[in-house]
């Protein structure tokens, strides 16, 4: 079994404000021209792109 991987706090945040707004990751993914994928490894500190971040902290409402 793999071990889990913990939420980046950028990511708490994300997920908290995705369930707040019943926001679905491939919505936002969808919404933001990305790739599922991306919004999973910003979550989990996969990728840590500035301008990505921005862009979904934008969308979402939240502080980056």
């Amino acid at each position: 079994m793999a071990a889990r991987v913990p939420c980046t706090e950028f990511g708490k945040k994300m997920k908290i404000a995705m369930v707040e707004q019943d926001i679905p990751q491939h919505q936002l993914a969808k919404e933001l021209g990305v790739a599922t994928s991306t919004i999973s490894d910003i979550i989990y500190g996969r990728n840590c792109s500035e301008k990505t971040k921005a862009r979904i902290a934008k969308a979402l409402g939240i502080e980056l």
